[in-house]
């Protein structure tokens, strides 16, 4: 299971999927990733608080990699609140400014440190255990938010945990 998952992170990295693009919604591309992972989400005792500001903002992509963009981010949130041994939250935030889609996953875990930062978007790197990390789920991400002209950013939250940005050209300015 670990090969195939592994392979199948490497075909995504190389760009073998054949992309879509069309108008897609972003609120239900994040739904979706979400529907994915509500089970263990459920069991790690992670609350997730969505706040939509822009249901309607679009975004000329291909939804199914834009989902696994916005999958690999909420793995990663829920492995740094996990990494904290207590409950927490994930809050997701969309809006449109100034003919961009902006999306920021906040998180309530251990953060980034200063050491890893410059590093969390370069494939094969992870800070997790031998046998529990491919280090391809943020350059993965970071691959697709690429090729659909956007951005993504990673940083510290002001209190606690991580926020990852990610920007996206509006459908109507792609």
């Amino acid at each position: 299971d670990r090969a195939a998952k592994i392979v199948q992170n490497l075909l995504t990295f190389s760009g073998s999927h054949r992309q879509i693009r069309r108008r897609v919604h972003v609120e239900r591309v994040l739904t979706r990733a979400l529907a994915s992972r509500r089970r263990a989400l459920t069991r790690g005792h992670i609350d997730i608080v969505r706040d939509r500001k822009d249901d309607q903002a679009t975004v000329v992509g291909d939804p199914l990699l834009l989902q696994q963009a916005f999958l690999n981010v909420l793995i990663n949130a829920e492995h740094a609140i996990a990494a904290t041994g207590r409950p927490g939250a994930i809050t997701i935030s969309t809006w449109s400014s100034g003919g961009r889609v902006i999306t920021t996953v906040r998180d309530t875990g251990t953060g980034i440190a200063d050491d890893v930062a410059p590093r969390i978007f370069d494939p094969f790197f992870t800070t997790k255990a031998v046998g529990e990390g491919t280090g391809l789920g943020l350059a993965i991400t970071y691959g697709i938010v690429q090729e659909h002209g956007g951005t993504i950013h990673a940083a510290n939250s002001g209190d606690a945990g991580a926020v990852i940005t990610i920007e996206l050209p509006a459908a109507d300015k792609a």
